[in-house]
């Protein structure tokens, strides 16, 4: 695993703003200092919290001026073959995660204490967030998310043969426009061929999106994720989850044996979709391909398929390239580094510019106005 070093040569315009804050912050410990790694700064106060047990901070890139999270792996933490394998296959997954609805990995750092992974910064909050806040979603809101959501599941089920068992409304997240990410890739596994028939053995779920394969013990399929997006497809049209219980033995004996109860203010289309996302049979509930034709998707589906080629973070846009050359990179080989997922200072640079743009596409591409707080 090649780590690029973190005192490389910057571009030749320098951010004097940041760089003068920098020399002006007093090292008191009690004052928060702003810390920079490479082309990265943040403040040591602006912790966002950890995974596993790894520091995440909010921080900012110093020449494009785009909002990045900084994951701070200690590399006295990193003690066992599993903690290696954990840390290589989170950089394997995510520098090729390659969709406008993944976070991908932007960038990789380290210097003698830490590893630095940059991701891209998502402000929206969650999900569950969003739906804690509003209620059940209208059906229209529920096309535009869940359209975008399947196509991120079925990029990570197809063009990456992986799987990812921990879907549920708390680990989506919305970006200032309400367009979805889908992150945290550590529990991911490989599927083992291309229809989705590996195995995944170590359990990794949350009780509440579990299906019933899960639950007796079996192996994990993109057909359990299918389940889990099921369930949070009950939980954005009904506003709760469709098994709730007392106990977990009770909750578990709900799902694997009890039908979820729809309420009739949910529109047909839907109804039949979640009846077969929830199917207690892994082989009956439809492929990504399938759902993301489904009536109950409505307008979204030609919207997006019409629209996401551009959208690729490695996907070429010459205005990005002269913005690029504007803030003084050489961007000579840099179409070649980005298809072959290579990673430094310019082709972090050309995905954080590309992101921005994307977002204001899709702003325009799905635009939904904000729901009214409601409840079934």
């Amino acid at each position: 695993m090649v780590i690029r070093i973190v005192h490389a040569q910057p571009p030749i315009r320098q951010n004097l703003i940041i760089t003068s804050l920098m020399k002006e912050v007093p090292e008191v410990p009690s004052i928060p200092r702003l810390r920079r790694i490479g082309t990265y700064v943040f403040w040591d106060n602006a912790r966002l919290g950890r995974v596993g047990s790894a520091a995440v901070f909010e921080g900012r890139h110093m020449y494009t001026g785009c909002p990045v999270v900084l994951k701070l792996v200690h590399k006295t933490g990193i003690t066992s073959v599993e903690d290696v394998t954990m840390l290589v296959r989170d950089i394997r997954i995510t520098k090729t995660m390659d969709h406008p609805f993944i976070i991908g990995l932007l960038d990789l750092l380290d210097d003698a204490d830490y590893y630095y992974l940059i991701f891209e910064h998502v402000s929206g909050g969650t999900l569950f967030d969003y739906i804690i806040r509003n209620g059940r979603l209208r059906e229209i809101e529920v096309q535009r998310i869940f359209t975008q959501l399947i196509s991120a599941v079925q990029c990570i089920h197809e063009e990456h043969n992986d799987a990812h068992p921990d879907i549920r409304a708390e680990s989506i997240l919305l970006d200032e426009m309400r367009n979805v990410r889908i992150a945290d890739f550590g529990l991911s596994r490989r599927l083992a061929n291309g229809k989705g028939e590996g195995v995944l053995v170590t359990p990794c779920w949350t009780a509440g999106y579990a299906s019933p394969e899960i639950l007796e013990g079996k192996v994990h399929t993109a057909a359990t994720d299918i389940w889990s997006l099921g369930v949070l497809l009950y939980v954005m049209i009904v506003g709760k989850l469709p098994f709730r219980a007392n106990s977990f033995d009770e909750l578990c004996n709900m799902i694997c044996f009890m039908d979820p109860d729809i309420p009739d203010a949910v529109s047909s289309p839907f109804r039949n979709l979640l009846r077969r996302m929830l199917s207690k049979d892994p082989a009956k509930r439809p492929v990504c391909s399938e759902i993301a034709r489904d009536l109950a998707l409505g307008r979204f589906r030609g919207a997006l398929r019409s629209g996401m080629a551009g959208m690729r973070a490695t996907s070429m846009d010459q205005g990005i390239f002269q913005e690029l050359e504007h803030l003084g990179y050489d961007t000579g080989g840099l179409e070649q580094e980005l298809r072959h997922f290579l990673i430094n200072e310019r082709t972090a640079s050309f995905k954080m510019l590309k992101r921005r743009k994307t977002i204001e596409e899709l702003g325009s591409l799905c635009r939904v106005a904000a729901p009214k707080p409601t409840g079934i």
